[in-house]
């Protein structure tokens, strides 16, 4: 997944049949309360090294290695 849990943003379990709503807001509120108030750049820098995976060069990259592998063994 693109998100990690504390690390570029947070990740919020709903579970609406055993969550009550009010429960449910608090954590959802907590959670973007955090996000906001998080320091942005190391945020969007773990971000970029995820997102980093799946830039067309390196998709291009790993099905060259893979056909390559799947010829060649």
């Amino acid at each position: 997944t693109f998100i990690k849990n504390n690390v570029n943003g947070y990740r919020v379990p709903i579970d609406i049949t055993n969550l009550d709503e009010d429960t449910l807001i608090t954590e959802l509120t907590s959670k973007l309360l955090l996000f906001f108030t998080q320091d942005n750049e190391k945020t969007r820098a773990e971000s970029y090294k995820i997102a980093n995976n799946y830039l067309i060069g390196n998709i291009k990259e790993k099905w060259k290695n893979l056909i390559d592998e799947v010829l060649n063994d």
